[in-house]
């Protein structure tokens, strides 16, 4: 029997026995299910309560939605030896109602056990995730399957089946009066039916609807009986259930969507049987072409989606899809095994919430490719969008990039690659380059164009994310061409980190939620510490760790003052600067975490003091946190700790970032556990968001985000490392690695005009970059003795100082370490040592302008090609 083959997740609210063949249920389901799910606008629910906390039976008893809520019309029948016909999907009324017997979740599956009458049957609906690195044509393509995979008798006697399943045109608009096109293909090896609006827009949306885009369901021909139609829905339906089948004939009269409802449908005859195992598979899917509007710089692209480099026609590809269905099944219940099996190992709690998340997490992605000059396919210039599904329209927001990092980690770390590429390419295209990086790349999408405004107050939260996540995409895929193309952009922004975490008053997390500054600040810490990897990178094979040693020197330096300012008495993170009682979840945690594995073995040999020093106070601080969060989790509300403890939001990605740093299982299971409530709360406001109130529930935002990606934090963070091989004889490189030129100009973020605080500038860095020599192992020994008395003398200088801002009269004497761009064969001179206030500030910006300069270098090296811009670099 098919269905015996199938490896499923029961979702562990709804009890499913088998007695004598036959199933029954405890309803208490999610409340909200993904159908099909591969983009963000191929992006289909389902509710199965309503507002009052009613347990819908089927599919068959409400309308699908898209991600935002809006219903579509999309309606499933089935005819029962010509006297009866139910509806299994949708909710037209006027046919017999359906009851669900079973519902089981996979990582990319819905399946749904259905009753109509004497019969039973499945229906399955499959969004394929693509666990093959380079498969960006089967990855890219904007389709999902629906299937009746087996039905069967329940009264032991034969019975005549015909199935019938069609769609509108609510897919396109939320406008009742949008005037429709449609039309019909039955030539070729499927039945093609096609809906776009007759005036479309292109790259823009309304009320989260694209306006250039055309739906697309198509069945195989190789049905005998299949039969097809197009018309006003309510008569197509009903004649489906007085004769079991369509009539071949297209509707030609285009109109309104709302005027005479117009719906394309297909249906096919089953015969007479007890059971059979022959699948019906449609397939759903919406295209928009091209599907991206890039410009960077003076540029533009009409960037189309990947598959076209396999297809001269949507009918071919459309074709392949549905004469791909055994095998895309077969790899599709390969992953779904693997994600629950490894989930399983943490507990079958964990395993649900990882099988909902991941397929919100891909459907918000456009993965796209360029046109040569010539007009040719530049298949090496992958570029992937993400858009803020739930939130807004941003594109490749760096904070929901990072909450989605593990899901991409665990199944396909190249996509972190190409999802990165777009933020870094908008950066040394900007004019001028900030020192900072951004926190988007547009805010209308699909039409990329760059981000508004002066984004500076994120630029601490945004650039240690981005040096964090592109060392763990190195260091978890082996590739590390990021670092090669962009290595001085990456430099610009850590030395803005440097000189900057600690004075973090000026700075806001990008996520929008209340100020976590010891959170904030210690993320920071962790992007220095990424550049310092990423700078030993460069130096392997040679004599020099000079660039290396001082970012992991001044990342040290930085942890001292706040190890002894971002702490409690007890030893938790505060969330509010002298104030003992806060506190918050330490998501930032998992950054260090994930990166750790990086650092054994390897800073041992060649850095010690500082890499013993990390890890003693990353574990101490973790274990700390652990204890603090223990003492808490009994007080906590229904879903979950709050974010900070002056206010009741939360938010399930930072929830499990926390949950996956922490050291105690019991605690961590607690924390899985809130997020596993919030998932099947009685309630149909929207799919499962990301951020609520951890107390009631309510919602906040984030319905559909990809952000939920991070539910995969636990299995990304025991993925093994890669070895990494980095090409420093790349032309692009070499030049990157000279020594910049230094100019009196000053950076843009240093204006002292446009951003307060920045007169200590001198002794901020004089202090963070302080030298080691003199602390040795002595510090190494004596460092956690001395650390109560360095919080109370330090909260003391707090109350007369800006936030994490550092002693000038303990700095001012200290001499700073020099930070060196290192090649095979050229470095930047030493920094002077001076007691003159400014004068590391004006090194500092020097240092930066040279970047900028070489920034400016990798720019025109792209641009030579000519518009559309090819890029050059090595992908």
């Amino acid at each position: 029997m098919y269905w015996q083959h199938l490896t499923l997740l029961a979702i562990p609210a709804i009890f499913c026995a088998w007695t004598a063949g036959q199933q029954t249920l405890i309803l208490g389901s999610l409340p909200v299910v993904p159908l099909a799910v591969r983009s963000p606008y191929l992006n289909a629910w389902i509710n199965l309560k309503l507002e009052d906390g009613t347990v819908v039976p089927s599919p068959g008893g409400t309308w699908p939605t898209v991600s935002n809520g809006q219903g579509i019309g999309w309606v499933g029948l089935v005819r029962v030896d010509g006297k009866a016909s139910y509806e299994w999907q949708g909710n037209q009324g006027g046919f017999l109602p359906t009851n669900t017997t079973a519902l089981y979740m996979t990582a990319t599956r819905t399946v749904f056990t259905i009753q109509a009458g004497p019969v039973e049957f499945n229906v399955t609906y499959l969004s394929p995730v693509e666990e093959q690195p380079s498969d960006w044509v089967r990855q890219s393509f904007p389709f999902s399957y629906v299937s009746i995979d087996t039905v069967w008798s329940t009264d032991g006697q034969e019975h005549q089946v015909q199935f019938y399943l069609d769609t509108t045109g609510e897919w396109l608009s939320n406008d009742h009066d949008e005037e429709l096109t449609w039309s019909t293909s039955a030539a070729s090896k499927s039945v093609i039916h096609s809906i776009k609006r007759t005036h479309q827009q292109s790259f823009n949306e309304n009320g989260d609807f694209a306006t250039d885009g055309s739906v697309y369901f198509a069945i195989s021909r190789t049905y005998p009986s299949l039969t097809w139609q197009s018309g006003f829905s309510t008569d197509i339906r009903l004649l489906f259930g007085n004769q079991g089948a369509l009539n071949n004939t297209e509707d030609a009269q285009h109109r309104a969507m709302y005027s005479t409802q117009p719906a394309v449908a297909t249906s096919i005859n089953l015969g007479t049987f007890l059971t059979t195992a022959s699948p019906i598979v449609w397939a759903i899917g919406y295209v928009r072409d091209p599907a991206i509007r890039y410009t960077v710089g003076q540029s533009t692209q009409l960037r189309r989606s990947y598959f076209w480099t396999k297809y001269q026609t949507i009918n071919d590809a459309i074709d392949d899809f549905l004469l791909d269905f055994p095998s895309a099944l077969s790899r599709a219940i390969e992953l779904d095994n693997k994600v629950l099996a490894d989930a399983a190992q943490v507990s079958s709690k964990y395993a649900t919430v990882t099988a909902l998340c991941l397929r919100q997490t891909f459907g918000a992605m456009d993965i796209t490719v360029s046109k040569t000059t010539s007009g040719d396919w530049n298949e090496s210039d992958v570029k992937i969008f993400m858009k803020d599904l739930g939130n807004s329209r941003r594109i490749n927001p760096v904070e929901v990039l990072f909450a989605a990092l593990p899901a991409f980690l665990y199944f396909n770390p190249t996509l972190v690659r190409y999802l990165l590429d777009p933020l870094l390419d908008f950066s040394i295209s900007s004019n001028p380059v900030n020192g900072y990086a951004p926190s988007d790349i547009g805010s209308t999408y699909p039409d990329v164009n760059g981000t508004l405004g002066d984004q500076y107050s994120f630029g601490l939260d945004t650039s240690a994310t981005m040096l964090t996540m592109i060392l763990a995409h190195a260091q978890k895929s082996g590739d590390a061409t990021l670092i090669e193309t962009y290595f001085p952009l990456l430099k610009l922004w850590a030395d803005f980190l440097v000189a900057n975490t600690l004075d973090i008053n000026k700075f806001s997390s990008s996520d929008g939620l209340a100020k976590f500054d010891s959170n904030l600040a210690l993320k920071g810490i962790i992007g220095v510490y990424a550049m310092s990897e990423m700078s030993r990178l460069f130096e392997q094979g040679t004599s020099s760790s000079s660039l290396s040693d001082s970012y992991a020197s001044a990342a040290e330096n930085m942890t001292q003052h706040w190890f002894a300012l971002g702490l409690s008495s007890d030893g938790h993170m505060t969330s509010s600067n002298g104030v003992e009682s806060s506190w918050g979840l330490a998501y930032c945690l998992y950054a260090s975490a994930l990166l750790n594995a990086s650092w054994i073995d390897e800073k041992v040999l060649v850095f010690p003091i500082i890499y013993l020093i990390v890890i003693n106070c990353s574990n101490q601080i973790i274990n700390a946190q652990t204890s603090f969060y223990g003492s808490q989790i009994g007080l906590a509300g229904d879903y979950g700790l709050p974010y900070t403890s002056g206010a009741s939001l939360t938010r399930s990605d930072w929830t499990l970032f926390t949950a996956a740093a922490l050291t105690d299982n019991t605690l961590r299971d607690d924390m899985i556990s809130a997020v596993f409530a919030r998932m099947h709360l009685n309630r149909s406001d929207c799919p499962w968001p990301i951020s609520y109130d951890s107390q009631t529930g309510s919602l906040n935002g984030g319905c559909a985000s990809p952000s939920q990606g991070a539910m995969f934090a636990l299995l990304a963070k025991k993925l093994a490392n890669q070895p990494i091989s980095v090409n420093i004889s790349n032309g692009a490189i070499s030049r990157s690695l000279t020594a910049p030129t230094t100019s009196a100009t000053g950076p843009a973020y240093s204006t002292e005009t446009e951003h307060p605080g920045q007169q200590n500038m001198s002794v901020i860095i004089g202090s963070v970059l302080g030298c080691l020599a003199g602390a040795g192992f002595i510090f190494g020994s004596l460092f956690f003795l001395r650390k109560r008395w360095n919080r109370k003398t330090a909260l003391a200088r707090m109350r007369r100082t800006s936030a994490f801002a550092v002693d000038e009269e303990k700095t001012a004497a200290t001499p700073t370490t020099s930070l060196k761009v290192v090649g095979k064969r050229q470095m930047i001179h030493p920094r002077p040592e001076s007691d003159l206030p400014n004068s590391t500030s004006v090194v500092l910006r020097n240092e930066v302008e040279g970047l900028r300069r070489e920034v400016a270098f990798l720019r025109e090296i792209r641009s030579e090609a000519g518009p559309p811009p090819v890029y050059d670099g090595p992908l």
